[in-house]
Formats: structure tokens, sequence, C-alpha cells
């Protein structure tokens, strides 16, 4: 058995040796073809057009900040991590993406051509966002890492402050429907005094009590009196429901009030901020692809294969060919 595996290795060395004379003796060859490869890789790394990354870091708003969308009651309080969430969805949002770069102003700084732009996103265990935005130069990758920043932080901020609108226009109508039903709630128990009241006047005419005596008790109400009791009821029917005013429904139109000034105050909106920029996005002067060392040093390598490949096959099909000729 180690016989054999000895006159396997000393083929091998054979084997080995007869190749390394055959490279030798075809060098030129060698050397062209290799040329050659490396040649048209170096040719083809110059001629593709350089991609340069612009990489921006977006963090979540302070709840500072998010506490100015705090509206009182019933509306949902808002986190800083509340906002960001919003604003991840729609930084990810791959319909809200074509709608940037189908934009007419991104389409004039890319042209008809976005095959070259790529953006990337990742998060840390920080809940930091790092978007990488690749574009054909510096400029034009820092910009529309700029822009797509600015674009989703927008969109996402104008759907939380329509939120909370929609919340504040809920607590509006709520506030509404709570006064009218007081409203009503008073004209209903105005209505039934006013019964007792008549009542009680017919009692005092039947009895002859027509003037008002103030030694009279409050009740029955007969005793009061004809004229205080008709006195009473005008008074009670000339109370309309645009002029009842309880302490309720007092607090509930301050509250209408308050939630009216919010809807067209702009203070708390210009606060609302679904994400921050932490570092502005910036481009290496370097390109990230085509990697020039590691193009040329495939191409020589594939090239100097090949090359081998082509020797020794040539060399192979010129010996069969002597055969056939003896």
């Amino acid at each position: 058995m180690s016989d054999k595996t000895n006159q396997h290795q000393v083929n091998m060395l054979y084997g080995i040796k007869e190749i390394s004379l055959l490279l030798y003796e075809k060098k030129l060859s060698v050397a062209l073809i290799t040329l050659l490869f490396f040649g048209l890789t170096l040719v083809y790394s110059l001629l593709d057009p350089p991609i340069y990354r612009a990489t921006a870091t977006v963090v979540p708003p302070s709840n500072f900040r998010a506490s100015a969308l705090d509206m009182g009651k019933e509306n949902p309080s808002w986190t800083g991590e509340d906002l960001f969430n919003v604003f991840r969805k729609h930084i990810l949002d791959p319909y809200r993406r074509k709608m940037f770069f189908e934009s007419s102003s991104v389409a004039a700084l890319i042209g008809t051509d976005s095959s070259e732009i790529q953006i990337g996103i990742d998060f840390d265990k920080n809940n930091r966002l790092t978007l990488h935005v690749d574009g054909p130069n510096v400029d034009l990758a820092e910009m529309l890492a700029t822009r797509y920043i600015e674009f989703s932080e927008a969109s996402a901020t104008n759907e939380i402050i329509s939120e909370v609108m929609s919340f504040l226009d809920m607590r509006d109508e709520k506030l509404r429907k709570q006064i009218d039903a007081s409203k009503i709630a008073e004209e209903k128990r105005i209505e039934i005094k006013v019964q007792l009241l008549e009542e009680a006047k017919k009692i005092a005419e039947e009895i002859g009590q027509y003037e008002f005596d103030p030694r009279a008790p409050a009740i029955p109400l007969f005793s009061r009196g004809v004229k205080a009791l008709e006195a009473e009821i005008r008074s009670l029917r000339s109370q309309t429901i645009a002029t009842i005013d309880l302490p309720e429904i007092l607090r509930y139109r301050n509250e209408r009030t308050a939630i009216e000034n919010l809807k067209t105050d702009t203070n708390w909106r210009s606060h609302a901020k679904s994400a921050l920029v932490q570092l502005k996005p910036f481009a290496n002067s370097k390109p990230i692809w085509p990697k020039y060392p590691l193009i040329w040093t495939l191409g020589f390598a594939i090239g100097l294969l090949i090359s081998i490949v082509v020797v020794i096959s040539g060399n192979k099909l010129g010996a069969i060919r002597a055969g056939h000729k003896k």
C-alpha cells in the first residue's frame, strides 16, 4: 500500500515538474494571455462609473418635544419613541420611496436613470437609524440623503399632526353633543317646573290667594299667590335653549374655545418632529465601487489561470495530434 502511495506522489511530482517546464517554455503565451485579461479588467474598471455613499444618522426626538402634542383630555399622549415609529414606517415604505424618486425635483437631479441610486437603512440597538444613499457623485449622494430624510420626516409629521387634529375634532364634537344634551335636560326641567307652578296657580285662584304674602311658607307653592306664581312662570318661559347657561355648559364651551385655539395655533405644530438628524449626510471622497486594487488583482489572477489552462490544453491537443500522425 505504501509503495502505491509513494509511486503516486512521485507521479504527481513529475506531473508538476512537467507542467512547470511547459509553462516556462510557453512563458510568452502565458504572459500575453494574462496581460490580455488584466487589460480587459483594467478597461472595465476605468469605464465603470464610480459609486459614492452618503451616510446619515437619525434619532428619535426627545420626550419633551413630543409633549407639545399632548392636547389634554381623551387625546393620546406621545413619546419620542412613538413619533419615531411613525417616521420608521414612512422611511421604510417602498410606495413612499417610489413617490420620492418620481417627484419632479428629485427626477431633475438624477435624470431618467435611477438604477445607480440605492438606499440602505439600518437600525442599531439604541433605535438609531443609519441611512446609506449610493450615488454617482459625492454631492448628489449627500443631497439625496438630505432630501429623503426631510421628505420622510415631513410625511410622518403630517400624519401625526392629522391624527392629533382628528382627536381634537372628535373631542370638540363630543363637547358639542354634551352641551346640547345639557340644554335639553335643563329645558325639560323648566317645563316640569312650569307645570307644577301652573297647577299651584289654579289652586291659588280657587282659594282666592292672589297677592303675595311674604309670611307664607315656600311650600306648598300655591301659598305664594297668583301674581307671584304668574311672574315666576313668565320668567321660566322666557328662558330658551340659547339663553341657558349652566356651569357645566360654560365649562364645555370654554373647552371648545380652547380646542379651536389649538387648531389654529401653529406653535405646537412647529415643535412637532417625528425624527431628528444626529449626523448630517456625509459622503467620502473615495468611491465604494469600483474597488480598483481588488478588481485588478482578480483580473490578473483569472488571466493567469486561463493562460495556464490554455497552454496545458494546447499542449495536450498537440500531443494527441502527433500520436494520430504516427
